[in-house]
C-alpha cells in the first residue's frame, strides 16, 4: 500500500519543511515512502497523501484539534494507531494553521 504521493504533496511538503527544518534538532527520513520529521531521533510527524500525521501530539489537546480539523487516527493497513492524529491537508494554504499543532508534537517528542 502506498501512503504518500510526491506528485500530490510536493507543494505541501515544501511549505512544511520551509518552517520545520528551522527547528532545533530536526532530522528527516523516509518511512514507507513518507517524508518523516524527527527530533532527537524521535518521530513527531510525517506526511501522507492529503494529510499529515502527528505521532506525539498531547492526548489532552486532541479535543481542541478536533474542533479545528476533521481529524482521525492513522490507519496502516489493518492497524489503527489511535494515539496518532491525522489531519487532512489538501492545499499548502492550510499549512500555517497546522504548524502550531505540529510544533506541539515536536515539543512533546523533544522532552521524551
Amino acid at each position: 500500500m502506498k501512503y504518500y504521493s510526491e506528485d500530490q504533496m510536493k507543494n505541501i511538503r515544501m511549505k512544511v519543511e520551509e518552517e520545520v527544518l528551522k527547528w532545533e534538532g530536526i532530522s528527516t527520513t523516509k518511512m514507507f515512502g513518507c517524508p518523516c520529521y524527527k527530533v532527537n531521533d524521535k518521530l513527531f510527524g510525517f506526511l501522507v497523501t492529503s494529510g499529515i500525521v502527528l505521532t506525539k501530539f498531547p492526548k489532552q489537546e486532541k479535543p481542541r484539534i478536533s474542533q479545528e480539523f476533521d481529524t482521525g487516527p492513522f490507519r496502516a493497513g489493518n492497524r489503527t494507531m489511535r494515539d496518532w492524529v491525522q489531519i487532512p491537508i489538501h492545499n499548502k494554504d492550510l499549512v500555517p494553521q497546522i504548524l502550531p499543532f505540529l510544533r506541539k508534537s515536536y515539543v512533546n517528542a523533544k522532552k521524551d
